[in-house]
């Protein structure tokens, strides 16, 4: 029965290498839609200042709900396969 199971455990959790940052995976998924970022109104997350290179995508995203409404983004923990997941499934709806 082990073996059964370690068949079904998708690839990517065994993948080597440095894990991909919250901030880095949005901003690569972001990338992948060519829309451009618009200036908005809305609270920036407390953890991204606005010094930080993706202040406006990661505000933008918030404001359109892309990214939940947090008070925080936390960008440099890595980047969780059903986060990705969550994110992909706001951007093309």
């Amino acid at each position: 029965m082990p073996a059964l199971l370690s068949a079904a455990e998708p690839a990517l959790s065994r993948a080597e290498g440095p894990a991909l940052s919250r901030v880095e995976g949005f901003a690569t998924l972001w990338e992948s839609l060519h829309r451009t970022i618009e200036e908005t109104r809305e609270i920036p997350f407390g953890d991204v200042p606005e010094e930080h290179p993706q202040f406006r995508l990661l505000t933008f995203a918030k404001a359109r709900g892309i990214l939940s409404d947090d008070a925080d983004f936390y960008p440099n923990e890595p980047l969780r396969l059903n986060d990705a997941l969550l994110w992909l499934l706001r951007t093309r709806n």
